[in-house]
């Protein structure tokens, strides 16, 4: 509850709504005492791909049965327990919302598919980059309903308050300087690492380049995963194009960087370049060192040698698992073509 003198933020409404213990015949308020004898477990994250028959099966226990309350990705709930997660959450994030749910609406044969990413995106922007995984893997009625359902929720903001719209829409949305310079340390999408390199203001050129070629080539890797049957690669290679091309990615909004690691974790097994990246995830998010490379008061723009690399490695770190998931989705491309010859 916010104190008297602070108004409650629509999105935190969302968020304690959503943060709620669900249970089967309606919603109990967050810390409220179970009712005697009910011993359901809290609604676990469920898994969202393109075939529900086709998910990963979870191991099975006495209190679950057939495992399949369970997130395949996050069995044992680690990613959602994660302070940097519930802090997104509990801010009524939609990239965490969207994080957890494990994929961008549900089962492609549902009819209103799409809607989420739509209201995602009118919410915050960022989650607009989904409408283009939609539009390459060809779900057409799904590309039609999601930038539909943003565009309600921008008439609604009209409708709700005109002034405050037309402010943003006509001025707000175009200076990115209002929420802090963009070379801060903070910043690891390609406009930060740009302005620590280049100076402020002087990197829209080679942004641009950069931003053209990562969403061409990530989201077109992203696309074949997904045929594949890939879809938390998928998923991930597409955040991570937005994380990269976003004129402002702060550190506190890599709350992807979880489901990265447990995807890297998973592939480790046979993959020995996701231990490699899996092990610099883990590194990174846990140790901070970031936060030792002088920052603040300008001095980002006075970097040299490896401290310029030290302070754009989240950026390195998106671009290079990237990369792994584009030559992942390039190798089993060429190996399906192969395959059909050899047989």
């Amino acid at each position: 509850m916010a104190p008297p003198d602070q108004p409650v933020r629509p999105q935190g409404l969302l968020a304690a709504v959503h943060l709620s213990p669900v249970r089967r015949g309606g919603v109990r308020p967050a810390g409220a005492a179970a009712p005697a004898g009910d011993d359901r477990r809290h609604v676990r994250p469920q898994w969202r791909g393109p075939d529900p028959d086709q998910r990963p099966r979870a191991a099975a226990s006495p209190a679950e049965p057939g495992g399949h309350d369970r997130d395949p990705a996050d069995p044992d709930g680690t990613a959602a327990g994660s302070d940097r997660v519930q802090l997104r959450l509990r801010a009524g994030q939609p990239a965490a919302r969207l994080a957890r749910r494990g994929g961008p609406d549900g089962p492609e044969e549902r009819r209103w598919r799409g809607v989420g990413i739509g209201i995602a995106a009118g919410i915050k922007l960022t989650p607009a980059i989904f409408w283009l995984l939609l539009l390459a893997t060809r779900q057409k009625r799904a590309a039609i309903v999601a930038p539909l359902s943003g565009i309600g929720t921008i008439l609604l903001g009209f409708l709700v308050l005109p002034h405050s719209s037309v402010t943003y829409w006509t001025h707000t949305i175009f200076d990115s300087g209002r929420i802090g310079t963009p070379s801060y340390l903070s910043n690891q999408s390609y406009t930060g690492a740009l302005s620590r390199l280049l100076g402020d203001g002087h990197t829209s050129v080679a942004w641009a380049v950069l931003a053209l070629v990562t969403i061409v080539v990530g989201i077109g890797g992203s696309a074949v995963r997904w045929r594949q049957g890939h879809v938390a690669e998928a998923m991930l290679g597409t955040e991570l194009v937005a994380i990269l091309v976003s004129p402002v990615s702060w550190i506190h909004h890599l709350v992807w960087a979880w489901p990265i690691l447990l995807l890297l974790v998973t592939a480790a097994r046979t993959d020995i370049a996701a231990r490699v990246i899996g092990s610099l995830w883990a590194l990174l998010t846990v140790s901070q060192a970031i936060w030792h490379i002088p920052h603040e008061n300008g001095r980002e723009l006075h970097l040299h040698g490896w401290r310029i690399v030290a302070a754009d490695s989240y950026t390195i770190l998106a671009l290079i698992t990237l990369a792994w998931i584009v030559t992942r989705a390039v190798i089993a491309w060429r190996g399906s073509r192969v395959s059909p010859r050899r047989g």
